[in-house]
């Protein structure tokens, strides 16, 4: 019997790498139009392809030829793949995010061409979390295909397998072993090409039958993908002529030109899919430099995903509740341009500088409709809030999160006297009783003595009930100048160690090195000394790192403490401090009062100075670091370190929708890995935890006990390697990543907060979409303040709420929940003062859908139809 070869044509269409939009825009149409004059000239011929983006693109500049492209389809020559919107990086999106990429996608497809793809794949992406199992499911995706990492990087069985998840959930996945182009010689690449750590490079071009006989034990029949790649092509008549002598060439293969979904209903007939392998686990660790690249784009896309789901919420909660139609279109555009970014050259940061620019104005877009349509809900909710006094500043602040939130506050706003601060004394209250707040500089440096402090920042603890809002009034008197005090950073003491006393932590700064040398929270010492050390790494030039990067195991130099001198001139300038003839200690007190103390040291490395802000909390065990960086490295790369005070091999890492272990991290120091919101460093037996909360950083290493989270890296622009090649421009300027002033933040949990997956997680969610604030003056006279009542609420602990938003179809709220303990769970959902008794799965995903009307609650699948049963098998339908 013959070995059945399916042939599946394919463009792997980067819109974006080396080049910019517009021209990924005109490779998109250019192979489009031959990819629909083969099949009219071709018989057999049949083109798969997917990205909804690039159809899009063809339908607004080229109407006439994505006519031609929906006839074919219809036809079942034309073949609709995929399903996303681009073929996304899935290590720094949420999971969240990859439900969009489908949600919108195949909503396009189904609008444009009545179809919709059941296998899904990512050739060319750089990593998939396992999180991804339950979304594709979910998402109606029968299977999945990539191509990376390569055997060399991670055996896997040859052909199809089942990928099973912790959830339950399970698809069939196939890794294309023979990777996904074939540049212009199908026959050179399928059969005369040697099977190395790549699987991409022709060596032997006399050498037949390599793919076949590949596959043939493992697999038997198998599918083989070919076309032009990267900048546009697709099909190419020199590749298509050669098919018919392939074919008398190799009598024992039959050659079929075919489809994803035809290959794999074809394995599933022939094989069985109970005789299909099972595998579990992340198939990551490739490009490992893409976890830390363009740190900038990564930073930017966080913020946006957190601001897009900050804004469903409000849109839809004015919405259900009458006082503003759901902006629709608007988060659609929103959401294009965020799935836009997360596209594989993109925010892994392998593009070159100008795509980078393009993508942050394309983030900054995303931005501004997202915040217009976050104040319109808010002040939508708003309007029946009583007026003010004229001397009041009223606030709201909002909790986007299914549970009460109590944690601090950073707002800044003006009086209405245009006084300096210290001439002041501000009092803020909260249903007529007074908050505790500590008052701080806020962002202006206006030098009119009377205006320089007229805007401050309020730092408070506030408590927001789960969905709603309370009102904070912030009022003040004027002092008499006789009573004015002006504030003064605390003299540091006269040793070295500066301790710094709270309720659940005690801290002390060592004032010789600027690092924390003392961290006790519970009774118990946290850290070694030396903590939160910044350090550089060598690097290499590449920003994709090729998984070969050793150097990120030796450190090449440590940051030291700036001495006064260096100070000066680093903080100050000599219009204000001539010759710098003041010298300005390292280690400063910045603020200072009842909720927390502000403690900035300047460190110098090279032509490099960072200063590290330590955020110390005197209510929590919660310690915040901020970094500013002067960076003019090159080819190095930035971490910040410590080393716990007892050893805590175990690591939980949160991906994508999935919660993790880290088993080999420790036994691979060599070996960069990922992260999206939180790392739990826990002991082995789960008795003792350190939480590490990111705010748009993704990569760390471990090694001799010490955690190192990638802060950022400069290698050169879409650099591969450095070859003889690339050694002839040595002696140009080549732009490197983060050269200049950048930011990073990260927040460090310790105790009992950070001792379980469910703790943590929702710190890490508070972290990433706090309380929202709005200074608003309200129009209407009214009795007294409204009193906001939670919206949606879950009465267990480990049950998140993901995503809230309008339905895409019919007049309804969807809501998207995440188990995160690990175990089967009851609950009570109640929304809008009605409860309903549902279930979810450990580790599941489930979605919801609540009439507007009816007030009925059903379950959905990800894509808000009908459920298939990929949620888990543990999922029962809500009731009342």
């Amino acid at each position: 019997m013959k070995q059945k070869c399916f042939l599946v044509c394919n463009a792997h269409l980067d819109p974006v790498w080396l080049w910019p939009w517009e021209e990924g825009l005109a490779e998109a149409i250019s192979t489009f139009r031959v990819a629909a004059d083969f099949i009219d000239e071709y018989p057999e011929f049949v083109f798969n392809h997917n990205e909804a983006l690039l159809y899009e693109w063809v339908e607004r500049n080229d109407p006439a030829l994505f006519a031609r492209i929906q006839q074919q389809v219809k036809e079942g020559r034309w073949h609709i793949a995929g399903g996303a919107y681009v073929q996304p990086d899935m290590i720094a999106a949420s999971g969240e995010s990859m439900i969009r990429q489908f949600l919108i996608g195949k909503r396009y497809f189904a609008d444009k061409f009545d179809v919709e793809p059941r296998v899904a794949y990512n050739f060319d992406s750089f990593g998939h979390p396992q999180g991804m199992i339950q979304i594709l499911a979910g998402c109606g995706c029968d299977a999945y295909v990539f191509c990376r990492p390569t055997a060399g990087q991670r055996p896997l069985p040859i052909g199809s397998f089942r990928w099973r998840h912790a959830s339950g959930a399970e698809i069939i996945a196939r890794r294309s072993d023979d990777h996904y182009l074939t540049q212009g010689n199908l026959r050179r690449w399928m059969m005369g090409t040697a099977i190395d750590g790549e699987g991409d490079v022709p060596k032997d071009e006399a050498r037949t039958g390599s793919w076949p006989a590949h596959y043939r034990e493992a697999e038997g029949d198998f599918m083989y993908l070919w076309g032009v790649g990267n900048h546009g092509g697709g099909p190419s008549r020199a590749e298509y002529a050669q098919i018919p002598g392939m074919r008398a060439d190799f009598p024992n293969v039959a050659f079929i030109e075919s489809t994803p979904e035809a290959f794999f209903a074809h394995t599933l007939t022939v094989r069985g899919r109970e005789n299909l392998p099972v595998v579990t686990g992340d198939f990551n660790r490739v490009m490992e430099g893409c976890y830390s690249s363009m740190q900038r784009v990564k930073q930017q896309h966080r913020r946006l995903e957190n601001l897009a789901h900050l804004t469903e919420k409000i849109c839809a909660l004015a919405w259900w509740q009458g006082r503003r139609d759901y902006p629709t279109k608007d988060l659609e555009v929103a959401w294009k341009d965020i799935l836009f970014a997360e596209f594989h050259d993109i925010l892994p940061g392998s593009c070159t500088q100008q795509v980078e620019a393009d993508s942050l104005k394309l983030l900054g877009h995303a931005e501004e409709i997202l915040r217009r349509k976050k104040v319109e809900g808010m002040i939508a909710l708003l309007r029946d809030e009583p007026l003010t006094d004229r001397e009041i500043t009223p606030f709201f602040i909002f909790n986007p999160h299914n549970w009460e939130v109590t944690r601090e506050v950073e707002m800044e706003y003006g009086t209405a006297r245009q006084a300096g601060a210290d001439a002041i004394v501000r009092t803020l209250t909260c249903d007529g009783k007074p908050v505790e707040a500590q008052f701080e500089k806020g962002d202006l440096n206006l030098d009119n003595p009377h205006w320089s402090e007229w805007r401050q920042k309020a730092v408070f603890r506030a408590t927001i009930p789960p969905l709603s809002y309370k009102r904070f009034d912030a009022d003040y008197r004027v002092l008499p100048p006789d009573q004015v005090v002006r504030w003064q950073s605390p003299a540091l003491p006269a040793g070295d160690l500066l301790t710094i006393d709270g309720a659940a932590m005690q801290v002390t700064i060592n004032l010789s090195t600027g690092l924390i040398d003392s961290l006790m929270a519970e009774g118990r010492e946290q850290v070694q000394p030396g903590a939160f050390t910044p350090r550089i790494f060598d690097d290499v030039p590449s920003c994709w790192g090729w998984s070969a990067a050793k150097e990120w195991a030796q450190s090449k130099e440590n940051f030291r403490l700036a001495t006064p001198a260096e100070t000066a001139r680093l903080l100050t300038s000599e219009s204000i401090n001539p010759d710098y003839a003041e010298l300005i200690p390292p280690v400063r007190i910045l603020e200072d009062g009842p909720i927390r103390r502000v403690v900035e040291a300047l460190f110098v490395s090279g032509r490099t100075a960072l200063t590290q802000r330590y955020k110390i909390n005197k209510q929590r065990a919660v310690l915040e670091v901020e970094l500013d960086i002067f960076w003019a490295e090159r080819d190095k790369m930035l971490k910040l370190g410590l080393v716990p005070a007892d050893p805590l091999p175990r690591i939980r890492a949160e991906k994508c929708y999935s919660i993790d272990d880290e088993a080999d991290a420790v036994d691979r120091p060599d070996r960069e890995r990922t992260y999206q919101r939180f790392l739990r460093l826990t002991d082995a037996d789960n008795r003792h935890s350190i939480g590490m909360i990111s705010h748009g950083t993704h990569g760390y290493h471990q090694q001799d006990g010490a955690t190192w989270l990638s802060v950022l890296r400069s290698p050169a622009y879409a650099c591969m390697t450095v070859t003889d090649t690339w050694q002839r421009y040595r002696h140009r300027f080549i732009p490197h990543h983060e050269q200049g002033e950048r930011q990073a933040r990260f927040t460090f949990v310790f105790g009992e907060a950070a001792s379980t997956d469910e703790r943590l997680a929702r710190l890490a969610y508070e972290a990433n979409v706090g309380l929202e604030q709005l200074v608003y003056y309200p129009t209407r006279r009214a009795d007294r303040p409204v009193c906001s009542v939670p919206f949606a609420v879950t009465d267990r602990d480990n049950v998140i709420l993901g995503a809230m938003k309008k339905a895409e179809a019919g007049d309804a709220l969807i809501l998207r929940f995440w188990e995160v303990a690990g175990v089967d769970t009851d609950f009570t959902l109640t929304v809008d003062g009605q409860a309903y008794k549902t279930s979810i799965g450990a580790r599941c995903l489930q979605t919801v859908r609540l009439d507007r009307h009816t007030r009925t609650l059903t379950l959905t699948d990800l894509l808000e139809r009908e459920p298939s049963g990929a949620c888990g098998p543990d999922m029962r339908s809500p009731s009342t």
